[in-house]
């Protein structure tokens, strides 16, 4: 089993995780990121994603410290994968409806299933690494273990799931974001929705033998059984509602960067597992009374021990450092975070704003009753997103082509 201390929840361990792995994200990162070599190897990439995910470090951090050892050119590839997880971010946020439509109909597969012997004996053989493929077991039981999986690992099981198990995606994508460090509302929703074949029009992900041979030739070899049956055709599944796909312009009317009352008495910080508000220089000398908001998790499944233990580390290290704060006494439920703002008498809130997702909708919700005791909710955007997410509306190669230039501009910031 992997040693949990390789993803400890501090920023700490995430800044020395940048130390040790960017003298390798040029061109060995570039020739090896795509190979699983197996649990406890995953050596040729960053393993970075459950401390970005929580924003204990930021995408830009990551990026600053790769260009300070290598070029831009040579860093290519790494630069566009830590960009993928804001592409993401943004390309949702341009469709915020398609959370609600997610939850909609995972709620309806998960109903379904009941109903479906067959398909729910599928199902618990998928979770408990118990099919007739072998090194799908073994990716299952790696996620069960250590709460990571390999990012092609991840395609090829997504991509099994669908079109091999035959099992609807939305409980492949619940199953993760429950089961991962990373689990992020964007990235993981959005790519197995592409893996379907529902993010761009009638392209799916279909693993096959051969692939995973090439990429995970140990792995491949240690559980051969079960590969010769994978699917040979992709079947995208027809959506169970019509999916909001067209792309609107951002709302930025509830957030922006405005500045903030370090000092003032009656001003607040609330952070949340979205961000905890590390490397955001807006927030950098506040010194006022600050909260962690817990949100529920957005399935009606729990998440996984190791993950709400995560979550909770990180918060609690970025709200304990800010006046000794306890996050017993400060982690709180939208309902307690109106108590403590009216028993602290504080008529501002900064918080970082939250992407579309579970926090959003609780922020939201949150606004309007922090308006009824008159205290306002002000969410603050990073100029990072703000300028990137405004060219994730279409595909990602678009967004690619404006990546020197939005790293120029923010170095100059």
């Amino acid at each position: 089993m992997i040693n949990q201390d390789l993803w400890p929840a501090t920023r700490d361990a995430a800044l020395q995780r940048i130390e040790e792995f960017i003298p390798h994200a040029g061109g060995a990162y570039a020739k090896r990121r795509n190979f699983d070599f197996g649990q406890n190897e995953h050596l040729w990439v960053s393993r970075l994603s459950p401390w970005l995910r929580h924003r204990a470090v930021t995408e830009f951090e990551v990026i600053q410290a790769t260009l300070e050892r290598h070029s831009e050119k040579d860093a290519q590839k790494f630069i566009q994968e830590t960009i993928w997880r804001t592409y993401w971010k943004g390309w949702l946020q341009h469709r915020p409806a398609l959370w609600a439509h997610y939850l909609q109909s995972l709620e309806r597969q998960r109903a379904a299933l009941q109903t479906d012997t067959r398909k729910l004996a599928v199902y618990e053989s998928a979770i408990s690494a118990q099919t007739h493929i072998e090194l799908f077991n073994s990716w299952t039981t790696e996620l069960l273990e250590t709460g990571y999986l390999h990012n092609h690992a991840r395609m090829w099981y997504s991509s099994i799931w669908v079109f091999t198990l035959k099992l609807p995606w939305q409980l492949g994508a619940d199953f993760f974001i429950r089961h991962l460090l990373d689990g992020d509302p964007a990235s993981n929703t959005l790519s197995w929705r592409w893996v379907a074949g529902l993010h761009t029009n009638g392209k799916a992900y279909l693993a096959t033998a051969e692939n995973i041979r090439s990429f995970a030739p140990e792995r491949a070899e240690a559980c051969p059984r079960g590969l010769d049956t994978l699917a040979e055709e992709a079947q995208i599944p027809a959506p169970t509602s019509v999916w909001p796909v067209e792309a609107h312009s951002i709302d930025w009317s509830s957030a922006g960067l405005c500045a903030v009352d370090s000092g003032s008495a009656d001003c607040g910080l609330l952070l949340h597992e979205d961000d905890c508000g590390h490397a955001f220089s807006e927030l950098a000398e506040f010194v006022g009374p600050t909260a962690a908001l817990a949100v529920q998790p957005c399935s009606d499944e729990p998440l996984t021990a190791k993950v709400a233990s995560f979550r909770k580390g990180v918060l609690a290290e970025s709200v304990e450092g800010r006046l000794g704060n306890d996050l017993a006494s400060t982690l709180k439920s939208p309902r307690e975070i109106v108590e403590w703002a009216e028993s602290t008498n504080l008529r501002k809130i900064y918080t970082p704003f939250a992407p579309a997702g579970p926090v959003a909708v609780a922020l939201d919700r949150l606004k309007s009753d922090l308006k009824r005791s008159d205290v306002a909710l002000h969410r603050l955007v990073r100029p990072y997103d703000k300028a990137v997410w405004p060219h994730a509306s279409k595909g990602f190669f678009k967004l690619n082509k404006q990546i020197p230039k939005i790293l120029s501009v923010l170095a100059g910031a």
